[in-house]
């Protein structure tokens, strides 16, 4: 950790580590933002396969993990992630059971787009992912941040396209670049 290596590290921690210790978990957590902040895909997940093993489910420390990553990770986003999906949606999981019913409509969202997306293109489950990636959408609108709504539109865009609907994506990626065009938003 002190090389400023933490994909490395992570093993160490696993291997010695009892689950659940604090030192270990925050070690794996910052470790995990680093990863997501330079942009370490792979990485990122082989953490979050470490903090499975570490933190068990319903411990609360699995929403400081979510706010580690980012709202839509990038490689959630451009499904970079279909072979290590079971990973991550354990992850996501995890976090979802915390904020279900909750007021925390961002968390929701976020959740709500990832597993949608990890579902439809990792497992192949359209019909749970459509149902989530329309949460996300709803929440994201009642939580007024429009980036991320764009995003999960074109989310059920791919789905419908994954269902055999070609058109429903078509249309959906017209309206998503032309309203990234008018927020002056390259990636969208």
């Amino acid at each position: 950790e002190a090389a400023d290596r933490p994909g490395p590290a992570a093993a160490h921690f696993v291997r010695s580590a009892d689950v659940g210790d604090p030192e270990a978990v925050d070690a794996l957590r910052q470790a995990l933002a680093q990863a997501e902040a330079r942009q370490l895909h792979r990485e990122a997940i082989a953490l979050l396969d470490a903090l499975l093993e570490l933190l068990p489910a319903g411990d609360l420390r699995w929403l400081q993990v979510f706010d580690a990553m980012a709202v839509q990770p990038e490689w959630v986003v451009d499904h970079r992630v279909d072979a290590s999906a079971s990973t991550v949606i354990e992850a996501m999981r995890r976090v979802q059971a915390l904020v279900a019913g909750t007021d925390d409509i961002h968390r929701r969202a976020a959740v709500s787009f990832n597993l949608a997306a990890l579902l439809g293109w990792g497992t192949g489950d359209v019909a749970a992912a459509r149902s989530l990636a329309e949460a996300a959408h709803g929440l994201f609108d009642a939580a007024g941040e429009a980036r991320s709504e764009l995003l999960a539109a074109n989310e059920m865009g791919y789905l419908a396209m994954l269902s055999g609907d070609f058109s429903r994506l078509g249309a959906a990626a017209a309206g998503v670049v032309s309203a990234g065009d008018s927020m002056g938003d390259a990636f969208l």
